[in-house]
C-alpha cells in the first residue's frame, strides 16, 4: 500500500524512503555517507563559495563566490554527521558541486570541487534596515525529517534492483562523490596554526591497531572503515577499506607523505576560510 501511495512522487522524505525501500533510515544514510547515492536537502537562499584542488594547484584554489538555493546534494561528511546525531539539528556547512558547476569552469574528475557555505539565515536584526540594525546570520539546520531522496535514487533502493545496490555498496560509480578516508578524516579536524601531521598521523596508526582489518571503526569525518598495518616493505603507511578485507589488494594503501600533503592543504584551506570570515 505504501509503495502504491508513493508511486507518483517525484521527491521522498527519508521517512517514506525506508518505507518504500526495506531499507532503515539509518541505512540509508549510511549508503549517503559512503557516497554510494545522493541525499538532498531543500537550501534557502545561500551564499558560499567553491574551491577547487588537483595535483597541479599548491593551495585551493576559490573560483567564485555564488548563492545557492532549492534542493541540492548533500556531502557524504554531513550524511555521516546526520547519521552521528540521528534526529537532533546539523548545520549545513557544504554542499556538492553539480556537473553544470563542474562545466561552467572547465572542470574534470582529477579536480576536487568543494562548495563551502556561509552563515546566510538572518536571526536576529532587521534585513530592511541593515545599517541601523545588528543583523546576526547563521547556517542553515536540518535534521533527518529534511533529507531528502530523488525518484532516481528511490528506485535505485527499491528491493527489485537490490542486485544494483549491492554492487554499489562495494563501489562508488560516480567519482564526483568518490570519498578519500584521509582528507574526510581531516576535514573534520579543526588544525591549528601550530599544529603539525604526526599528531594526527599517530590517531590514524592507533586506529589501525583498533581494527587490524577486522573490526569497523568508526572515525570521525570518514563515518565506519576497516583499517590496517601495512607490511614494514611498503613503509609509514596503512591499508583502508569501507568494506571488510577479503583479499590481499582489497582496500587502499594511505602512505604517510600522502598523508602529510592532505594536511597541509587542509590546514591553509582552514586558515584562508577563517581569514575570509574574519573580513566579512
Amino acid at each position: 500500500m505504501i509503495k502504491k501511495l508513493l508511486s507518483g512522487k517525484k521527491r521522498f522524505t527519508l521517512s517514506e524512503c525506508a518505507q518504500g525501500c526495506d531499507w532503515t533510515e539509518k541505512d540509508i544514510l549510511q549508503f549517503g555517507s559512503e557516497g554510494n547515492i545522493y541525499l538532498q536537502a531543500n537550501l534557502a537562499y545561500t551564499e558560499g563559495d567553491l574551491y577547487v584542488t588537483n595535483d597541479s594547484i599548491d593551495t585551493p584554489k576559490e573560483l567564485k563566490q555564488r548563492s545557492w538555493k532549492g534542493y541540492q546534494t548533500l556531502t557524504p561528511n554531513f550524511c555521516e554527521k546526520l547519521l552521528r546525531n540521528f534526529d537532533k539539528e546539523v548545520s549545513i556547512t557544504s554542499i556538492v558541486a553539480t556537473q553544470e558547476e563542474r562545466e561552467e569552469f572547465n572542470l574534470d574528475y582529477n579536480d576536487t570541487v568543494e562548495i563551502s557555505l556561509d552563515p546566510s539565515i538572518i536571526v536576529s536584526g532587521d534585513p530592511l534596515d541593515p545599517l541601523g540594525s545588528n543583523i546576526q546570520k547563521d547556517y542553515q539546520y536540518i535534521t533527518t525529517k529534511d533529507v531528502w531522496v530523488s525518484r532516481e535514487e528511490y528506485e535505485r533502493l527499491r528491493s527489485e534492483n537490490e542486485g544494483e545496490m549491492e554492487q554499489l555498496v562495494k563501489i562508488s560509480t560516480n567519482k564526483e562523490t568518490t570519498r578519500t578516508f584521509h582528507t574526510d578524516y581531516l576535514a573534520s579536524q579543526a588544525i591549528a596554526e601550530s599544529d603539525k601531521p604526526l599528531a594526527f598521523w599517530r590517531k590514524i596508526k592507533q586506529l589501525a591497531g583498533e581494527s587490524r582489518g577486522e573490526t569497523r571503526i568508526n572515525v570521525e569525518g570518514a563515518g565506519y572503515v576497516y583499517l590496517k598495518y601495512a607490511k614494514s616493505a611498503e613503509g609509514n603507511a596503512v591499508w583502508y577499506s569501507w568494506h571488510k578485507f577479503e583479499h590481499s589488494e582489497d582496500g587502499t594503501l594511505l602512505k604517510k607523505s600522502t598523508f602529510d600533503e592532505a594536511f597541509r592543504l587542509e590546514k591553509k584551506k582552514q586558515k584562508m576560510s577563517k581569514s575570509k570570515k574574519s573580513q566579512r
